[in-house]
């Protein structure tokens, strides 16, 4: 995607979004921008000051003008690029950006490409990896604490976290190497206690970040809430009431629902998604049995399972739910067959955890009471979040290889295959952060970003 010879171009591109606004910013950035803006912009003055802003108007090659715009110069290396970089603020028309985008092409500078400002950022220091996958989920932010969670890693919190990691690391490889480099001369080592304190507290940071990554995945896409149970117990009717609109469709013949259906709710700032899904039963129609097997594939991977049981049945049937992981609330539907309109408390008496009534919305409010606590992460309470994927499987990797180092060292092998194991886990996380890393993954990290970011 990125390639170093286009690292020296000067780039723009359209950092708000596309339509008519009342005002729209066009991003400049590279070692030749000041050349390629002054050609538009013949009225900008000699001596520019870093974050000031300019008002002027913009000119096109003939000197018609453009535009009546507010320039912002941001000096190398005080730019979020590291370069040299102008924000040029236009009205919003359309046209009026199109003009000021092929008037900067035409003095010489290039459109960039998707993420190519934050690469560069990337690329001269500004940031790292982590810090800009921060980034991308601050601008994906979905709700009030994924958009704290984005800013803690943007702010370095994370990255933080990996170079005290990484440090302890060194430090025990560093006693590796010198048992390798000396063990013949007669020198008082570390004792060996004292290096496996040091890598256990490193064991111990990596768990905590890679069992941070449920929560962060939670903040980040929300709280995957699936309703599961026996055909006809009301579950579409209830994941409409919950979402607030009729998205399943409701039928008095059981094994209507077929495929999953998805819907997202915000509860008091916490991103919520609720999935529809099959009820489960014994079946022949292969179309009802493929449904049936994706609703347990849904059942398996969701954060909270809603079991909804038919609770004016005096023998509910409920599923088999003991080998998944999730926490399952028990819920006991159709509360107004049985004429409950205002007691919450008889659930204990139907052994489930709530009763509601999808058609009038009794115990609703409860439902949604239980529920929350699964949706709080411990980013709130200033914890460090792991959130994507990527972050994850690297963490997990070098923690694979501390355990593998920690074991050969408690059985008092060889330094080399010691260190060798810690080598391959500093390097992962090494490699997360961007200090050493292929092209591929910058690749993967910078092409989910908009143009003009």
């Amino acid at each position: 995607m990125f390639s170093t010879d286009r690292d020296q171009d000067t780039i723009c591109a359209v950092a708000t979004p596309q339509g008519a606004s009342a005002l729209a910013v066009i991003r400049v950035s590279g070692g030749d921008a000041e050349t390629k803006v002054r050609k538009i912009a013949p009225a900008l003055t000699a001596k520019l000051d870093s974050h000031r802003a300019y008002h002027l108007y913009l000119c096109d090659e003939s000197g018609s003008p453009l535009d009546e715009v507010i320039i912002t110069y941001f000096a190398k290396g005080r730019s979020y690029t590291g370069e040299t970089s102008f924000e040029i603020s236009c009205h919003g028309s359309q046209v009026i950006v199109e003009q000021i985008l092929r008037s900067l092409v035409s003095a010489g500078a290039r459109m960039a490409e998707r993420g190519e400002f934050t690469y560069r950022a990337f690329m001269n220091g500004r940031i790292d990896l982590v810090q800009a996958e921060g980034i991308l989920d601050l601008i994906e932010s979905q709700s009030p604490q994924a958009a704290k969670a984005a800013l803690n890693a943007l702010r370095g919190e994370l990255s933080g976290e990996l170079r005290k990691i990484e440090n302890d690391i060194t430090w025990v490889l560093a006693q590796m190497e010198a048992n390798i480099d000396f063990s013949s001369e007669d020198i008082v080592f570390t004792p060996v206690e004292e290096i496996l304190l040091r890598l256990g507290n490193s064991k111990d940071a990596l768990e905590r970040l890679r069992a941070s990554y449920k929560s962060g995945r939670a903040l980040r896409e929300g709280l995957t809430v699936a309703l599961v149970g026996a055909p006809n117990v009301g579950k579409s009717s209830l994941f409409n009431k919950l979402v607030g609109e009729d998205r399943a469709i409701v039928s008095a013949h059981p094994g209507t629902t077929r495929d999953s259906i998805d819907a997202i709710k915000h509860v008091f700032g916490h991103r919520i998604r609720f999935v529809d899904s099959a009820g489960i039963r014994t079946t022949h129609d292969e179309v009802e049995k493929l449904g049936i097997d994706r609703t347990i594939g849904i059942a398996t991977q969701a954060d909270v399972i809603l079991h909804i049981l038919d609770s004016s049945e005096s023998a509910p049937t409920s599923i088999d739910l003991e080998h998944l992981t999730a926490p399952v609330i028990t819920v006991g539907n159709k509360a107004d067959l049985l004429g409950l309109s205002d007691d919450l408390g008889r659930a204990s008496s139907f052994a489930v955890d709530v009763l509601v009534s999808a058609q009038t919305g009794f115990g609703l409010d409860q439902l949604i009471s239980l529920i929350l606590p699964y949706a709080k992460s411990t980013v709130l309470d200033g914890g460090v979040t792991v959130q994507s994927a990527r972050q994850f499987e690297a963490i997990s990797k070098a923690l694979n290889y501390l355990e593998a180092g920690e074991a050969a060292l408690r059985g008092n092998q060889s330094p080399e295959f010691i260190a060798a194991d810690l080598y391959a886990g500093l390097q992962e996380l090494l490699a997360l952060r961007g200090v050493c890393v292929a092209d591929e993954v910058t690749d993967l990290v910078f092409r989910e970003f908009c143009i003009g970011k």
